[in-house]
């Protein structure tokens, strides 16, 4: 062989080498962040509870809402080894050791994809550490992320071996099933890949696929643990609509679905933002799937078609099929080795740069102060848990029945359990749905309202610890109505969590109240690292904000710029204070440079509204339909977009706008409770759109409709009015004057009623001619 083609041979080795180790390093950089998970916690209080009692928890011990409640429920069947393991890790090195273990399991993960090498799958792996990194974080779900990648990696290099005789590998499966059902609930997607291969390989998978069937009932609860076949069928797309049932899934973010729209793949090409990854990776696997199909290859065609439609259905098995990718694609386009020429030298040298500005953006904390992230970059545990709060709450002593959020209560149960059990938490199956959506319901109402009323008398709440981070908490917690109200008082207050307490408690305890207007907020001291710094600023202007301190709000917001100006959301929250301030023009160039920065639906969403306000119909329709092109659930962009349409008289516009948002909305089931308002007003928006278009009889069941769910008074008013148009309209003159009657016995009065009584007066009879 000549000689510059063995120095081309062994320059390509290199490259293909230093490719795979940089695919590799990324994925351990990826993984290497501070513990900023919320259902860590209460798995940690889990295995403390059976360490110290040295028996499986069977029931739940730790909320007074939901207290030795078996019900049936799957979450009682919840494997108890990834808790116990957690809590021997945490007892032996602290959290600093256990946030160690998502980083390990990057490692392993890459290290078992990369098995092969090559320039093709160096590069698919890139693509698809941001979506392994995700479903590796610190909780239990990584091992079911680390063993669906041995799994496939063994069942599908069997099936790429012709042989008859059965690999000794495959007796791995069994072995690995017992650790897996003992670690999570997701070791049923083990089983539906070993029976899946051992359908397509029946011959020599169907006693690997038997004894590995046989193993799952080797673990406290034997054959019950299939309960959680339950939970899978409310989370998958199943047909027939079966997940539609767990309407509580459609409010936890990792249960939603994918948005997918133009809009979205146009994002895609911002690569240097990781997100853009999974849409490279599915543009990849079509590719794959095409080019398999042609050559024959249809079980692995199959394979990335099916794990890709899931990926895209509920982004929780976003992760699954990034695995599913990184060991297929490269097979199905029959590339093992190193690319052959200057392509593949050119495609390893871009991913050594792709890979490096990456690195660099998790090691500076750019990508997560720009994603709105709760970790940052190296170990131990992440600054938004409230342990000061927790701290504050302990010390005085603060009475036990406690409400907190959703996603605190995890937490609680590790700060402060069994001392003051929490009100609801991020397990979900042991509450009632009732529960989680009275939850909800109690994060956007004031503490005058009557479902917080009847909650407080019926559990008995006299403390409340609310998370008032930008990110994590509430977002929309009403936090200066409960500030104004007589029903609690404010105790504490710091950049992440807001303690309240009713009067009497209050008393008993000797904690003094704090006045909202006033109450300060302690910076880090000096040697905080600038994360601290940013997140506290960026926080304190957020809470100020919600608290009407405006000058606070920007003096902290301009004191976060000053440590990085590149945060999208940051810039959002800006804008939202001009807006505030009637400084439309300087709120308008705030929502566009987070616009810029990252276009995510809440910037356009903002912008559209600011836009709505200024009579700019046109331009906020725009807004709008961006936003809803993104969202996971556009049901509130939609809506906007046709009151938007309705100002710029395109009723038939608005008409399609609204159809969409009330077949996008998630208040169904269990959680119509939470949609009335929105419902009410959509069909609102539906009756009013009719009767422009001329169809008062459509406008009519819209309209009667509105009526039906809406629970606002005032808003029920000026609805009974628009229904008494379009009787008249539609020619039915009893109903209208029937609703008119309806709705001034209900407070309507002025000009539009009296309009409405000379419309519906009864024409005087002509005199008979003689």
């Amino acid at each position: 062989m000549p000689t510059f083609l063995v120095t081309n041979n062994i320059r390509q080795s290199v490259l293909a080498r230093l490719a795979a180790l940089a695919a590799i390093l990324y994925a351990v950089a990826a993984g290497f962040r501070t513990i900023g998970d919320f259902d860590l916690w209460w798995q940690l209080a889990a295995g403390r509870w059976m360490w110290i009692h040295h028996a499986i928890l069977r029931q739940d011990v730790f909320s007074f809402t939901a207290s030795g409640s078996t019900l049936g429920s799957a979450w009682m069947m919840y494997p108890a080894g990834s808790p116990l393991l957690f809590y021997g890790l945490w007892h032996l090195g602290g959290l600093e050791l256990l946030s160690l273990l998502a980083p390990l399991t990057c490692l392993l993960i890459a290290v078992l994809l990369m098995r092969r090498g090559g320039v093709l799958r160096a590069w698919t792996l890139v693509l698809a550490v941001p979506a392994i990194a995700w479903r590796s974080a610190v909780r239990a779900d990584l091992f079911t992320t680390l063993l669906t990648a041995v799994f496939l990696v063994i069942l599908w290099d069997d099936h790429q071996d012709r042989r008859e005789k059965r690999g000794i590998r495959l007796w791995l499966l069994p072995a690995l099933m017992v650790l897996w059902v003992n670690l999570h609930p997701g070791f049923l997607s083990g089983v539906a890949l070993v029976l899946a291969f051992t359908v397509r390989h029946p011959k020599r998978l169907m006693p690997v696929a038997f004894t590995t069937l046989a193993a799952t009932v080797v673990n406290p609860f034997g054959w019950q643990v299939f309960r959680w076949f339950r939970v899978l069928t409310e989370v998958l797309p199943l047909p027939g609509g079966m997940h539609q049932t767990a309407s509580q899934n459609a409010f936890i973010g990792e249960f939603s679905r994918t948005p997918v729209s133009t809009a979205v793949l146009l994002d895609a090409l911002r690569w240097r933002d990781p997100d853009s990854s999974f849409w490279w990776l599915i543009a990849l696997a079509i590719v794959a799937i095409g080019i398999g199909m042609l050559r024959g290859r249809g079980w692995g065609a199959l394979m990335l078609a099916g794990s890709a439609a899931v990926a895209l259905a509920t982004s929780r098995f976003q992760g699954a099929f990034a695995i599913c990718a990184v060991i297929v694609i490269p097979d199905l386009l029959d590339s093992e080795s190193p690319s052959d020429g200057m392509f593949g030298q050119f495609a390893a040298v871009v991913l050594l740069l792709l890979v490096g500005v990456r690195i660099t953006d998790l090691a500076t904390n750019r990508y997560y102060l720009t994603h709105g992230e709760t970790s940052s970059f190296g170990t131990g545990v992440s600054n938004w848990f409230p342990e000061r709060a927790v701290t504050f709450v302990r010390s005085h002593n603060l009475p036990r029945e406690v409400f907190n959020d959703y996603n605190l209560g995890g937490y609680l149960i590790w700060a402060d359990s069994p001392e003051r059990p929490v009100f609801i938490d991020g397990r979900g199956s042991p509450y009632s749905a009732d529960l989680f959506f009275l939850s909800l319901r109690l994060g956007m109402e004031g503490p005058d309202s009557p479902d917080w009323k009847q909650t407080m008398e019926r559990w008995k709440i006299r403390t409340l610890i609310v998370s008032v981070s930008r990110y994590g908490g509430y977002r929309g917690f009403p936090l200066k109505s409960f500030c104004d109200s007589d029903r609690v008082r404010l105790v504490y207050l710091d950049d992440t969590a807001a303690v309240f307490v009713t009067p009497d408690a209050a008393a008993e305890a000797h904690v003094p109240a704090l006045n909202c207007r006033t109450a300060p907020l302690e910076p880090p001291a000096s040697p905080a690292s600038s994360w601290d710094r940013y997140q506290f600023y960026a926080n304190a202007g957020k809470l100020f904000y919600a608290l009407e301190r405006d000058t606070e709000a920007d003096q902290a917001w301009e004191q976060a710029r000053a440590i990085f100006d590149d945060d999208s959301s940051l810039h959002l929250d800006i804008g939202q204070l001009r807006h505030a301030q009637t400084r439309l023009p300087d709120a308008e160039r705030e929502f566009q440079q987070a616009i810029r920065l990252r276009p995510t639906p809440t910037a356009y969403y903002a912008l559209g509204n600011l836009l709505s306000g200024e009579r700019r119909p046109f331009e906020a329709i725009e807004y709008f339909h961006q936003s809803a092109l993104r969202e996971v659930r556009p049901h509130e962009a939609w809506a906007a977009m046709g009151r938007s349409a309705m100002d710029a008289q395109r009723p038939a516009q608005a008409l399609d706008c609204a159809n969409r948002a009330l077949a996008a909305h998630p208040y169904r089931g269990d959680a119509t409770s939470l949609g009335r308002g929105f419902i009410a007003r959509t069909q609102a928006l539906r009756g009013a759109a009719l009767m422009a278009l001329g169809r008062a009889p459509q406008a009519v069941e819209a309209l009667e409709q509105a009526v039906r769910v809406s629970s606002d008074p005032t808003f029920t008013i000026g609805l009974r009015l628009d229904l008494c148009e379009a009787y008249r309209l539609a020619g039915r003159l009893d109903d209208a004057r029937h609703e008119l009657s309806m709705a001034k016995q209900s407070g309507a009065q002025g000009p539009a009623v009296q309009q409405i009584e000379k419309e519906l007066a009864p024409v005087p009879a002509r005199p008979a001619q003689k």
